[in-house]
């Protein structure tokens, strides 16, 4: 795996970060929310396209995607299409570790009756049966966020199941960490700290950015 290099984060105390965080998370998540039905139904068909052209899937045999909630861009379609490939898709599954706050990766088969989704305690649909797939085989995960920053900054919900997970891929090109996200969820600046595990792209409405020159286009 190669090492990479991200911009330190700026020293900010455990109080005023979780501030800053939680009002930006506040003011983003009503961004993404605002966004009008016509604009997201455009913007979700460019984002799929945008991830149907990413070059790094033709090398891909295991990823992980996400089930579109709270207003994320919805990218159900081209998972399917994914699926229906030689690649196989995951979805993060939080329920079987919720009390920890832990988050583990199952198979989607989407077209399988017997691969039955539930929705975890925070309403969002995840499989209940397979085995558990760890991150470290995953080739790439595209990851749902409330903001981000053109320092590869990412802000989820809250949580920090995905920081969690991937703690130990901090400084690898393996799994890529692919953002999904609208123009509008962009940030001057967000507040990260050494929890933070940053992102190594972002996949917009306006296309593909990489933060490390890492990605071919």
């Amino acid at each position: 795996m190669g090492g990479l290099s991200f911009p330190a984060p700026a020293p900010m105390t455990s109080e005023n970060t979780d501030k800053s965080k939680s009002q930006l998370r506040a003011q983003y998540r009503k961004a993404r929310r605002e966004i009008t039905a016509d604009l997201r139904l455009q913007n979700d068909q460019v984002i799929n396209e945008q991830v149907a052209a990413f070059t790094a899937l033709m090398k891909a045999s295991r990823i992980a995607g996400y089930l579109a909630f709270d207003g994320e861009p919805d990218i159900t379609a081209i998972l399917a299409r994914i699926n229906d490939s030689a690649v196989e898709v995951n979805l993060p599954v939080i329920s079987a570790g919720s009390a920890d706050r832990s988050m583990i990766f199952r198979r989607w088969l989407p077209h399988d009756p017997d691969a039955s989704l539930e929705k975890n305690s925070f309403g969002i649909e995840e499989p209940v049966i397979g085995p558990e797939i760890k991150p470290e085989d995953l080739d790439i995960i595209f990851m749902p966020l409330v903001a981000w920053d053109e320092s590869g900054g990412r802000l989820g919900m809250g949580a920090g199941y995905y920081d969690r997970v991937l703690t130990n891929a901090r400084g690898n090109d393996r799994p890529l960490r692919i953002g999904i996200a609208y123009e509008a969820q962009c940030a001057p600046e967000l507040p990260m700290n050494e929890n933070d595990v940053p992102l190594h792209g972002v996949i917009t409405e306006k296309g593909l950015i990489d933060f490390n020159e890492l990605l071919a286009v």
